[in-house]
């Protein structure tokens, strides 16, 4: 490469027409005294031929190191050091006595930054002022008049956090109080971490206040180089819209404001109009036309217009559990709907209403496991699926779904649980996807295991032939007036999230509903008394009956039910603790089978027992023998809690043990110390007690005002009196 060319190089490519570059001529007079031209400006410089004709000296630029090795010995040793740190260099013979190795960053470096290379190889600490002239590459040596030439090379810019590691070293080095300097080299201050966010739904802060927000993909005008000039481009963003109407990007977010995306929608289109989200952000909507109540009654007209129930009380429920979809980010548990009926009873279309009506609804076919957390993990969907009666297999006479979405969809009732899988580009990384979320499910059986637990049935049935509804289709998602409808609930979720969350803080649990069944209602409940006071009561009665003949229609004759029955006379013939194989349990469930010639083995009761929530009872004390170690009580509980078992069922089944240890008088006061609340009272209490205070009936005792001995003497002479 020629002179000027290679000046060019080093102008355009390496400094960017920054005007750092400065030339020189070297030379020996005729005494052979060392003699300097002025130094000029590359940039200045261009139009002299006669000048640049002469140059052989050149400055070190901002982004350069030059490592200056004269004691040729050390070469090789530096060389090869340089090659295992840095990836792009080039080594050059100067054409005097020593070798220049060169290397390029895509930083600036400060005067420090060069020191701490140029220390670490141990060359000339000269090359790292600003300063600094070095011989020309190509260009005859002005001492020896030999060629400066290239010997390896391997081009490119260098990443500059190794330098800044070398300099953060030597700083420590010299700084006595190192620790404190090592400090100084991490962001301790939570506030100046990345925000991390959801794109789907979330809340982000900026100035120390916090805005909810929804996700959208918005196409928008970004200014980017291109040849030297500034062009203006239209790229596809995902950006947030604030309940404020501000719109941020991650090219339009302000300077102090830095957040990262856990996850970012997938979806093809956005689920509410441009033009709606435009009026929003003008302050063009009024707040009163996107109440609670004008949403339900958008959502409630599709159900009536397209659906036949055979209670009315669905044509509340659905709309509701449509509009609660809009709260993902508040909600931690989530009520599984499950269409029930045979063919063309409208499961389906039913299905396909709330979809389309739902917060980023998907209605899928068949998914496979990794298209359901992925989806719902990406955009916080409200999945529907359809035909689940294809996750089980009757012909196994078991009670558990064949399929890996079984599990997803069970744990997907709360948040908590994730999937992990390992990232594709890097196998040391692990990627947490989140199933938690709102689902609908489609079958014209019954679910089985945990996920009936965690489900309510809607009993679909076929309109008659003279009811209009049952002609009535349901357009896809992308039609107008659903469009139009899902807007307002965008727009009601950011204008009026706080009613929502006030009501989920203050709705209370007066309807005797237990831990689970009361944790995933609470939402619905909420969402009705937001909508109309009125709602809140009828709305929980309702999801009461729904619970009812949910576990009046449980299958007896399920695996788990009758090993659960198995259990509880097993261990009814112990007071204590006790330990009994897995062995022994199978050996008693068979008998207990109906028929009893299936092919159990131990495997399929550790798969059973780990399904009731025992797993953590394992036991093996003989180091041979393996099996459970637990109480009758803690059974009982557990059994009761993961709703398996009623009291009622409990009681009955130990009555018909002729060796049992525990009787009724102990089984009723232990569930009475265990699971009587305050929710089957009618005063107004907090959904918990405290350690002072007990439920005798309907009354509630406060012992911080009345003492445990004074309470206890007065219910003794009660008793002798009567």
């Amino acid at each position: 490469m020629d002179k000027k060319s290679w000046l060019d190089k080093l102008h355009y490519d390496f400094d960017k027409q920054r005007g750092n570059l400065e030339v020189a001529q070297a030379f020996l007079d005729k005494e052979k005294n060392p003699k300097w031209s002025k130094w000029k400006k590359y940039l200045e410089a261009q139009g002299d031929e006669k000048f640049l004709s002469k140059v052989n000296n050149r400055t070190i630029l901002p982004n350069e190191v030059v490592l200056d090795i004269e004691d040729t010995e050390k070469f090789s040793e530096i060389h090869e050091k340089v090659k295992k740190d840095f990836k792009f260099y080039s080594v050059y013979k100067t054409g005097s006595r020593g070798y220049h190795i060169h290397l390029w960053f895509d930083q600036d470096l400060t005067n420090e930054e060069k020191g701490a290379v140029i220390e670490e190889y141990k060359t000339d600490k000269q090359k790292a002022g600003k300063k600094c002239l070095i011989a020309l590459e190509n260009c005859p040596h002005w001492k020896t008049g030999n060629l400066k030439t290239i010997l390896e090379e391997n081009s490119g810019f260098n990443d500059l956090s190794f330098v800044k590691g070398l300099k953060q070293e030597r700083d420590l080095e010299k700084d006595e109080e190192g620790i404190k300097a090592k400090l100084s080299n991490f962001i301790l201050d939570d506030k100046q971490i990345p925000q991390r966010i959801d794109h789907a739904v979330g809340v982000i802060e900026i100035n120390n206040q916090k805005y909810r927000y929804y996700g959208a993909k918005l196409n928008e005008k970004v200014m980017k180089k291109s040849k030297g000039k500034l062009v203006t481009y239209i790229e596809k963003v995902n950006a947030i819209v604030l309940e404020n109407g501000e719109i941020i990007s991650e090219n339009t977010k302000p300077d102090d404001l830095s957040f990262e995306f856990d996850s970012v929608m997938t979806l093809k289109r956005n689920r509410w109009s441009l033009d709606l989200i435009n009026k929003f952000c003008r302050g063009e909507c009024k707040k009163e036309d996107y109440t609670f109540n004008k949403i339900f009654e958008k959502f409630k007209a599709c159900y009536d217009d397209g659906m036949v129930f055979d209670l009315e009380d669905w044509y509340l429920f659905n709309p509701l559990w449509d509009m609660t979809t809009y709260f993902w980010d508040i909600i931690d548990k989530f009520l599984i709907p499950k269409h029930e009926g045979i063919s063309g009873s409208a499961k389906s279309k039913g299905l396909k209403i709330s979809c389309n009506l739902s917060f980023n609804g998907k209605k899928f076919l068949c998914p496979t496991p990794a298209n359901f957390f992925r989806y719902r993990h990406h955009n916080k969907a409200t999945i529907c699926i359809e035909e689940a009666e294809r996750l089980f297999d009757d012909s196994k006479k078991k009670s558990v779904g064949d399929s890996e979405l079984v599990e997803y969809l069970t744990g997907s009732y709360e948040k908590g649980n994730t999937v992990p899988r390992q990232n594709d580009k890097n196998i040391n990384q692990t990627d947490e996807f989140d199933p938690a979320g709102f689902s609908r499910i489609g079958s014209i059986k019954p679910l089985k295991g945990a996920l009936e637990k965690r489900s309510i049935p809607l009993q679909m049935i076929k309109a008659s032939k003279t009811d209009k509804r049952g002609n009535i289709e349901i357009p896809a998602e992308n039609d107008s007036e659903y469009t139009a409808v899902r807007g307002m609930a965008y727009i009601c979720g950011l204008f009026y999230y706080k009613d929502f969350m006030n009501a989920l803080a203050d709705v209370k649990n007066n309807y005797d509903l237990a831990n689970r069944q009361w944790i995933v209602a609470k939402p619905i409940i909420a969402m009705a008394r937001c909508v109309n006071v009125d709602f809140e009561k009828k709305v929980g009665d309702f999801i009461v009956k729904l619970f009812t003949i949910r576990d009046d229609s449980l299958d007896e004759n399920s695996w788990e039910i009758v090993l659960s029955k198995t259990l509880v006379k097993l261990f009814s013939t112990f007071e204590g603790e006790e330990f009994i194989s897995t062995e022994a349990i199978k050996e008693k469930f068979v008998s207990e089978l109906s028929p009893s010639d299936y092919k159990v083995n131990n495997i399929r009761i550790g798969i059973l027992m780990r399904s009731l929530g025992f797993s953590d009872f394992k036991a093996n004390p003989s180091g041979n023998q393996r099996g459970y170690r637990i109480t009758f009580f803690k059974l009982c509980e557990i059994l009761l809690r993961q709703e398996w078992m009623k009291i009622e069922n409990i009681k009955k089944i130990v009555s018909e043990v002729s060796e049992r240890k525990i009787t009724d008088d102990k089984i009723n006061k232990w569930y009475t110390d265990t699971f009587l609340t305050p929710d089957i009272s009618k005063k107004k209490t907090s959904d918990t007690l405290t350690d002072m205070t007990l439920v005798c009936g309907k009354e509630i005792i406060d012992f911080s005002k009345t003492g445990i001995k004074e309470f206890l003497e007065k219910q003794n002479a009660e008793a002798q009196d009567g």
